[in-house]
């Protein structure tokens, strides 16, 4: 693997924080009527893996989603890398 190429790598947790800063009011993802902004998708993420952390939830833990697919699946997705810390 080129060396230069591992500043590209970063954590989803952390590059959804970016994107956020970046693009905030942009729309991000439309789901049949639900749509999210960055600044909404980073900020309920970040509340979810808050919820997690607050009822036990650890880096190293195994956490499963059984939802159809959707918005708030991949807000639980990303919820588990920024609790993962």
């Amino acid at each position: 693997m080129r060396s230069d190429l591992s500043a590209l790598v970063v954590p989803l947790g952390e590059l959804s924080r970016q994107q956020a800063a970046r693009y905030g009011p942009r729309t991000l993802f439309v789901c049949g009527g639900t749509r999210r902004t960055y600044a909404e998708f980073d900020e309920r993420s970040t509340r979810l893996a808050g919820g997690l952390q607050g009822r036990g939830v650890r880096k190293g833990d195994r956490v499963a989603c059984y939802m159809p697919n959707s918005i708030e699946l991949i807000e639980a997705y990303y919820a588990t890398s920024k609790g993962s810390r």
